[in-house]
């Protein structure tokens, strides 16, 4: 899996945003779950976890968010697993 840079500034440390903490920047951003709810932890190597509300399977097919901000396909892709 490839690495993927976060435009942006981040949360502040020391006050938590709610719903996922990457929300504001993730290029993979699907909708309110993100906005609303902490994802999930999930292992994805021995020894590597990741937390989101996308399957692991599914990040890597999953479409990057647009420059206008809305996700190139990663709606239509995962609709069924997860409610966006």
């Amino acid at each position: 899996m490839r690495r993927v840079k976060l435009k942006g500034t981040p949360p502040s440390a020391t006050i938590k945003p709610q719903g996922c903490v990457f929300h504001t920047r993730c290029p993979r951003h699907i909708g309110p779950i993100c906005d609303t709810q902490e994802p999930p932890l999930l292992e994805r190597d021995l020894g590597h976890a990741i937390r989101c509300h996308l399957p692991v399977e599914a990040l890597g097919r999953a479409a990057m968010v647009s420059s206008d901000g809305v996700p190139t396909g990663a709606r239509q892709e995962l609709q069924g697993v997860v409610a966006v």
